[in-house]
């Protein structure tokens, strides 16, 4: 039986990793950095600081990787500001339904705290979490199971009764590493076959989280 759920964030709740892409590659384009689709996929899901070494290792040293990063998290929370925030279909949903289960639902993203306290703030789902983990609060981020690891950790709830939702491959590595079963929901970041092989399900967005979990789920 399933007790604990782990969110991840970006591409999964909200729809904020196209507008992540459209701000990251105007800013490096600003500085006469041409990003290439594999590197922006390859950091998708993943920490700041795995970004930067991939980054730095591509362009060199000298890729100002700090002050590109900070100016493109101010474009989106103009953005936000202005905008608010694009939820993923279900979500609200999925929600009210863990928890009239009773489940623990922790949020597990490679984004820094201050950056998911502002989304769900802006959600009005601060207080939607038993448990939120950054990518600033672990040593290793995505795709290091680390973080799984601390939220099944944090809620008493062993890996074998607890499910990942994710989008991103760094994601799925890391539950799959943490021995979690993974359910990958699609947005944008692009997943190798040898990704799609270690998750359990594919379902197409948060909706059938549901119908899933209580016809395959409830029983194991």
């Amino acid at each position: 039986m399933i007790k604990l759920i782990i969110f991840d964030m970006d591409g999964l709740m909200f729809d904020t990793e196209r507008l992540s892409n459209t701000c990251w590659l105007e800013v490096c384009h600003s500085y006469d950095y041409n990003v290439p689709e594999a590197l922006l996929n390859e950091t998708k899901g993943a920490t700041v600081q795995f970004a930067r070494e991939k980054y730095n290792g591509f362009f060199g040293e000298e890729f100002p990787f700090n002050e590109l990063y900070q100016k493109k998290a101010d474009r989106m929370r103009n953005y936000i500001k202005k905008y608010g925030v694009p939820q993923k279909r279900g979500l609200a949903s999925c929600l009210e339904w863990a928890k009239e289960k009773g489940m623990y639902l922790a949020l597990a993203s490679s984004s820094c705290r201050d950056s998911i306290d502002f989304y769900l703030d802006k959600t009005n789902l601060s207080d939607a979490f038993n448990l939120v983990v950054s990518g600033d609060q672990v040593e290793a981020g995505k795709p290091h199971p680390e973080i799984f690891q601390t939220c099944c950790a944090n809620c008493g709830v062993e890996a074998g009764q607890t499910l990942v939702l994710e989008d991103s491959y760094n994601g799925i590595l890391a539950a799959n590493r943490a021995g979690i079963k993974v359910v990958w929901i699609p947005d944008i970041a692009i997943v190798p076959d040898e990704g799609k092989k270690l998750i359990y399900r594919q379902i197409p967005d948060l909706t059938f989280i549901p119908q899933f979990v209580e016809a395959e789920l409830s029983l194991l």
